[in-house]
């Protein structure tokens, strides 16, 4: 009885256990593969979160050098390739995303005894699908220094 167990063991493989050894696998290769996709599209997003922060960061900055006094929503103040939306809102483009729009909105800071400032947002906004599309806002306030 031992001499048909150890000629069974050495026959190799069996076909069952090679069907769970592929299984297995395949299971493992599936995770690891969503895995990649995830942290491609955290990349692809990292990436146009960036663009869009430079490029607010960017208009902020430029409204700041203005001054309080120059920050006035006309094309004397924004020409092209600026848009007038509104009274207080200006669109300006974003080059490197996808369906972007950036908006500038200058307004009066709306704090009582706060004649002497102007509120400043900067906004990004994308598409480009479900996981990478998004929006960032950056604000900031300019006051009129005597």
């Amino acid at each position: 009885m031992l001499k048909a167990s150890t000629r069974l063991s050495r026959r190799g493989m069996t076909l069952v256990e090679l069907l769970v050894t592929v299984v297995i696998l395949a299971i493992a290769l599936v995770a690891l593969s969503q895995m990649f996709v995830s942290g491609v599209l955290a990349a692809k997003k990292a990436r146009n979160v960036q663009i869009a922060t430079n490029r607010a960061m960017q208009e902020v900055e430029k409204a700041k050098d203005m001054g309080y006094l120059n920050l006035v929503v006309d094309y004397d103040h924004f020409p092209s390739p600026y848009t007038i939306l509104d009274d207080n809102m200006i669109g300006f483009d974003v080059a490197g995303l996808r369906d972007a729009q950036g908006r500038l909105e200058i307004e009066p800071y709306p704090q009582p005894d706060s004649d002497n400032l102007k509120r400043v947002t900067a906004s990004v906004s994308w598409g480009g699908g479900r996981y990478t599309s998004g929006s960032i806002t950056v604000n900031t306030l300019v006051t009129n220094r005597p």
